[in-house]
């Protein structure tokens, strides 16, 4: 995420050839386990933090992120984050692994396991309780068994 930092803020620093100190941002949310929706988590969220910083210098002056529609994550319910983030000052010039066009992303994988076998002669009712067609259907004579065919899929829906 690029954060805003004025031209006069980068100046006093190279021009005093003094050593850059982080700027701490700071992102605490929580997603509350009554809310059944995911929790999307914008740029517009991110506090700034004085901690550990002369704010002499920072007085009067604007820190926040250029964009502030920018998805940082999606919270489940009852999930939480606190966050601290250390941002180094500069132009993004000099630094190319800084540049704000890379891109990070996770995936969890779930690992879908049935405790008990179920054999029915309905199993479509519980086929149809999943909307990822995690399970599958396997015939055995007037009874089907359902087993777990594509564990990838899964979205932890409840």
């Amino acid at each position: 995420v690029p954060i805003f930092i004025s031209n006069k803020l980068l100046n006093i620093f190279e021009h005093k050839s003094l050593n850059r100190p982080d700027l701490i941002i700071n992102l605490e949310i929580k997603n509350s386990s009554y809310n059944k929706i995911k929790l999307p988590v914008y740029s517009e969220i991110l506090n700034f933090l004085s901690k550990g910083i002369d704010m002499s210098l920072y007085k009067n002056q604007l820190i926040f992120p250029v964009f502030r529609d920018i998805l940082i994550i999606k919270i489940n319910p009852g999930q939480e984050i606190k966050c601290e983030c250390h941002c180094m000052m500069n132009s993004g010039s000099k630094h190319a692994k800084f540049s704000p066009v890379g891109t990070v992303f996770y995936r969890m994988e779930p690992f879908v396991k049935i405790l008990k076998e179920i054999i029915t002669s309905n199993s479509k009712l519980y086929i149809n309780v999943c909307p990822t067609n995690v399970f599958e259907i396997e015939k055995i004579g007037n009874l089907s068994r359902i087993y777990v065919k594509n564990p990838k899929f899964c979205t932890f829906c409840k």
